[in-house]
Formats: C-alpha cells, structure tokens, sequence
C-alpha cells in the first residue's frame, strides 16, 4: 500500500488492507485474486496445503525479525526454535543475512536449527547463555532478539 502505515513497516495497521480469509473470501481457496504486488508464485513441486501455512506462521515471524531492525552480519537471538523459531531463523539468515543464535532446551529442535543455517545453539540447561553469547561474539552481546 502506499499510506502512512503501509511505508512505514507497520501494514498491519492499514486501514485498507485486504486479507485473504479476514476482510475477503479466500483464505484456503485453490485460486483467488490477489494484488499483484503480494503474489508469489508457488514452485510446482511444493504441496499447496503445506505452503499455505506460510501466510499465517511465516508472515508473523518475517514481521518480527523485520522490525527487530537487525541487520546483515548483526547477531540476533531466537528463544524458542519450534515451528516459528525456525522460520525466524531462516528469515535471519536467509533474507537479513544476520547471524543467528538459537536457544532452546531440548536438544533435537537445536540440532534442527542448525541443520537449517543456525550459527550458534545453545542449550540453555548446560551453558551459561550470557557467558556463551559473549564468548561467540567477543563480548558485544546479540544485536537483537526475537522470542517465539
């Protein structure tokens, strides 16, 4: 959009926006119309059903990362590497180019993380996470931090 909230970062306080499923039908149709400027076009190998989820899970945690105001080769922290942990954590990476520390305590959804780009993962049950965060970035601390 073009007004105050919509260039300044805070679309969600448009009041003109238009979501599929909330102010318009659409939401888990096959097809629906769209703006142009909001369409990805889905690769032909990924299943629909699993991409839709994306709108709701992925655009949530793209928002957080975005206004975390990290930036490429900052550090940025995510509590929680779940479901929307790990889409911060690819969102960081992949389109902040941020460094990323995931934290968590169970050791699976960690070693997950790391499978999927995380720099750093630390299990908060058997490290000191401040002495850890320090020592990976040489005493300056994460830039910032996201908590799913």
């Amino acid at each position: 959009g073009n007004c105050e909230y919509c260039t300044t970062g805070r679309e969600t306080l448009c009041r003109d926006v238009l979501n599929a499923g909330y102010t318009v039908d659409g939401a888990m149709a096959e097809e629906v119309i769209v703006d142009a400027n909001y369409a990805v076009k889905v690769p032909e190998n990924l299943d629909p059903a699993a991409a839709s989820s994306i709108t709701c899970a992925g655009v949530t945690t793209y928002k957080a990362v975005k206004v975390s105001g990290i930036e490429p080769g900052q550090w940025l922290g995510v509590f929680g590497v779940g479901g929307l942990g790990n889409l911060a954590l690819q969102y960081a990476k992949n389109v902040m180019g941020a460094k990323v520390v995931a934290f968590d305590i169970n050791d699976d959804k960690l070693n997950f993380a790391k499978e999927l780009g995380a720099d750093a993962i630390i299990n908060s049950t058997n490290v000191d996470p401040i002495e850890e965060v320090n020592r990976l970035t040489n005493n300056k601390g994460l830039d910032a931090t996201v908590i799913t």
